[in-house]
């Protein structure tokens, strides 16, 4: 992929992420992605990214889970992003989870913590945690902060769900357990470099954009970490 010389600090980490998910992809058989704007000249910032993991969709009447094998999810990155404001995202396809609202005005909103998220964390790693969502590695269905974002489906989660073993996160009992994608030592090597150059360029050239709370460690060793988000 051909890198663009973008000035502002905005189209510089859309650019960024971009090659990130488009790499991340290339690693995956289970994730694909499309870009829904952008254009020769300018990266997106929305997204649909698919993907092929197998998930609970709903419940029967019964309560047994019903599963599907195909998942898609909008992500939105509004202007001011990442320093300002946060990924929008939303499931577009039927989806059962605790943190992904099943029903209702704000069907398919997917709970992710912004600021556990944080300034630098890149959109591959987005797309991955949600993944795990999907997957069932990753959920919060306990009734305190930060509250599941579905009670209903918490509920069942609790009830249900965990005591017959379908799932269960603290037995790493999940309805995928494949990584999303195996990694490489190159693969590996090119993330962080790609990462640790594009947002050094953005932090020297972007005088104007706020600052987080904390000073980030000199030698951005801490770039190089795939953190967890945590959901809400």
């Amino acid at each position: 992929m051909m890198k663009k010389n973008y000035k502002d600090p905005w189209y510089k980490r859309l650019e960024m992420d971009l090659q990130l998910l488009t790499n991340f992809c290339e690693n995956s058989p289970l994730v694909e992605f499309k870009g829904l704007n952008g254009s020769d000249v300018l990266p997106p910032s929305e997204y649909e990214v698919t993907y092929k993991v197998k998930s609970i969709v709903g419940i029967n009447e019964d309560q047994s889970p019903i599963y599907g094998e195909e998942h898609k999810v909008k992500i939105i990155l509004p202007q001011g992003y990442p320093m300002l404001s946060s990924p929008s995202c939303y499931a577009t396809t039927k989806t059962w989870h605790p943190n992904i609202r099943s029903s209702g005005k704000f069907e398919g909103h997917i709970c992710i913590n912004a600021h556990v998220l944080g300034f630098w964390h890149t959109l591959d790693l987005l797309v991955e945690q949600i993944g795990e969502m999907l997957q069932y590695k990753n959920y919060h269905a306990e009734q305190i902060q930060p509250y599941p974002e579905d009670p209903i489906v918490a509920k069942w989660i609790k009830n249900y769900a965990e005591p017959n073993e379908i799932v269960d996160k603290s037995k790493g009992i999940a309805t995928d357990s494949r990584p999303l994608m195996e990694a490489s030592n190159e693969w590996e090597n090119s993330r962080n470099q790609t990462n640790k150059i594009n947002i050094l360029d953005i932090r020297l050239k972007s005088s104007k954009t706020p600052k987080p709370d904390k000073e980030e460690p000199k030698d951005d060793k801490r770039i190089k970490v795939k953190s967890k988000i945590k959901i809400s």
